[in-house]
């Protein structure tokens, strides 16, 4: 077994010495300045010590040899998490080139506590050190969210940067290290403010845009979604360390307490959000309750974090938020299975937010390795989720229209209500409320019985479409009228029910054959119906309407009575064709009339014929009939 394992070990092992002596190291991990090069890998250079403290050896001490209790550093981002001790940092580095040389190492965590720092150059300590998050900022080297420090060597020079990190109470954060030139530092910085500043404004944006939404519509939700974007915004520019060096620059402590807070805030303006969006009181009783009950439970780290007891704050809030987010995630689960879309676009963006938390989290507590990806996992997830968010929010609106135009409806229904009572109560305003309703209905566009057109809409279509030949010189307008022969005589014989359900049935049939866009079918009274369509082909129009006057008498007639003498015995039309095209500048009533001088020559000539007439001869044309 313990063969296996070394054979195992083989390859790490000649990886690493591979690796040290590609980049120029000693067995003490010191790191050569290389011509042209501006960034340098950390890891395996600089050595960790963890001190309890009140027992920390001279600083003389840590400037010499290292000693076994020295440890490589295995990872670009150490994190010591939850701990009383204090970490010592060496880093020694070497310039083998004619030229003085000045590189940069960046600690890119804002809310480190205590930074203390000491350069020496031939063993003689040349520059030191002592800032922090809760010192003043004029004690760092760098007007900068994080911390900088500027390590200079001259030809044939080396040196040993030693750091000493401690903590306010025991918590740390992930230190990000970069050790690089200052044009490189500074290029970075350039490129990480860019970013910033674009992320910061797309929030900026958003919370604006749902507070005026919200406080215009009085719609709940959109003004609990930007009190939670605020806190979020205040929390995230608190926590990257702007806070620190704008608004709370004069007050380290303050921002300290700023970053807890306001962590707590942002829970509970994430649990009202979800409660009034999801509406949990009354799919998710329950759930709303234990939510209720979780913001309760975040009252204890909200204490402790104004009285400045900082890593006992969020070693109970963790725990807390981690399972708010779960219950979050559930919430949104269960309403999605409902239907809900609004829900489902909730489920999705708070998805990935959650899973950035976690995965941030996880890297609080040691559970994942750091990296710059977990590092920025919360702003990429969250800007991920705002975006995302605002989908649904959007829809949101539109369920609230829905809901607008319901409420409409139901407050008609009761007002149809309302008056059927009074027409019932009241026996006098019978003849009235008739009239109101013959009125809406002579008014309305359809014909209730065929479900066409009405005579009503038929003259300003007719004007519209005349007004539209105009610009289509290339198309010609057919208006057809169309007459049933013999109608009365049926409708006497079976009957006005029998005579409605045949005028229905026509109406079917003249909406199956004219659906082409452009096409317009109507009632225009009793039997009488007109056909509105476009054809660049006159053939066409002669078979469209061979084609329907064919299928016209397919249609069956009642089998009872049997028809007598006088009666048809099949469903029959006169069909009377105007046509004009862009040459000729036609006002409906002409148009109609030319079409209704066409139907009644066919009708004169036997009827169930297609009679035409164009606005080249204003008369019938006998040549074009077709029986």
């Amino acid at each position: 077994m313990i063969r296996r394992r070394w054979l195992l070990s083989l390859p790490l092992l000649l990886c690493s010495l591979l690796a040290t002596s590609a980049t120029g190291g000693d067995r003490h991990g010191t790191l050569s300045i290389a011509p042209g090069q501006d960034t340098y890998s950390l890891t395996g250079r600089i050595l960790v010590l963890e001190v309890p403290k009140g027992s920390e050896p001279p600083l003389s001490d840590l400037l010499a040899e290292n000693t076994g209790e020295w440890q490589p550093l295995t990872t670009p981002a150490p994190n010591f998490s939850f701990s009383d001790s204090t970490y010592w940092l060496k880093l020694r580095i070497a310039n083998p080139n004619d030229n003085p040389r000045r590189l940069i190492l960046d600690i890119a965590q804002p809310l480190q506590d205590y930074i203390d720092a000491w350069w020496a150059v031939d063993g003689n300590v040349t520059r030191e050190w002592h800032t922090g998050d809760r010192r003043p900022l004029s004690d760092r080297p760098f007007r900068y969210r994080g911390f900088a420090l500027s390590l200079p060597l001259s030809p044939g020079q080396s040196g040993t940067l030693l750091v000493r990190l401690d903590s306010h109470d025991g918590l740390y954060d992930a230190l990000p290290l970069t050790l690089s030139t200052d044009a490189a530092f500074f290029k970075r910085h350039d490129v990480e403010s860019l970013g910033f500043g674009f992320y910061y404004g797309a929030i900026t944006i958003l919370l604006l845009y749902n507070l005026i939404v919200g406080l215009v519509s009085r719609e709940r939700n959109f003004v609990l979604y930007s009190i939670y974007l605020f806190f979020f915004l205040s929390w995230n520019l608190a926590f990257r360390g702007y806070l620190g060096i704008s608004l709370l620059a004069n007050y380290p402590t303050l921002n300290n307490v700023a970053v807890a807070v306001l962590s707590c805030g942002l829970f509970f303006s994430l649990i009202a959000f979800t409660q009034g969006f999801l509406n949990l009181k009354v799919i998710l009783p329950r759930t709303s309750r234990l939510l209720w009950g979780l913001s309760a439970a975040l009252l204890a780290p909200t204490v402790l974090a104004i009285m400045d007891v900082y890593a006992t704050t969020f070693a109970i809030l963790i725990p807390i938020a981690i399972v708010i987010l779960l219950i979050v995630l559930y919430a949104g689960t269960r309403a999605s299975l409902r239907g809900s879309v609004s829900a489902r676009i909730f489920l999705l963006a708070w998805s990935l937010l959650i899973a950035a938390a976690l995965a941030y989290y996880a890297r609080v507590f040691g559970l994942l390795p750091s990296s710059w990806l977990l590092e920025n996992a919360l702003n990429i997830g969250s800007l991920i989720e705002v975006l995302v968010l605002s989908l649904a929010l959007a829809y949101r609106i539109n369920e609230l229209k829905q809901k607008d135009l319901l409420s409409q409806r139901q407050l008609i229904d009761q007002k149809e209500q309302l008056n059927a009572e009074l027409q019932l109560r009241v026996e006098n305003k019978t003849r009235e409320l008739q009239s109101l309703a013959d009125k809406l209905e002579q008014e309305s566009i359809t014909d209730a019985l065929t479900g066409l057109l009405n005579r009503r809409t038929f003259y300003p279509r007719l004007e519209s479409e005349l007004r539209r030949l105009q610009r289509e010189p290339t198309q010609t307008l057919c208006l057809t009228l169309l007459d049933l022969d013999y109608f009365k005589a049926l409708n006497d014989h079976y009957g006005h029910p029998a005579g409605d359900q045949l005028l229905k049935a026509v109406g079917d049939l003249l909406q199956h054959h004219w659906k082409r866009s452009g096409d317009a079918v109507f009632r225009l009274g009793g039997e009488e119906f007109a056909i509105l369509f476009y054809t660049r082909n006159l053939h066409t129009v002669t078979e469209r309407l061979e084609e329907f006057k064919q299928a016209l008498k397919t249609i069956p007639l009642p089998g009872t009575p049997l028809p007598t003498e006088g009666v048809p015995r099949q469903l029959t039309a006169s069909l009377g064709v105007g046509l004009v095209s862009a040459l000729y500048s036609l006002s409906p009533d002409e148009l109609y009339a030319m079409a209704d001088r066409a139907l009644y020559a066919g009708k004169d000539r036997g009827r169930d014929c297609i009679h035409y007439c164009s606005a080249t001869d204003r008369t019938p044309r006998p040549r074009l009939e077709h029986h």
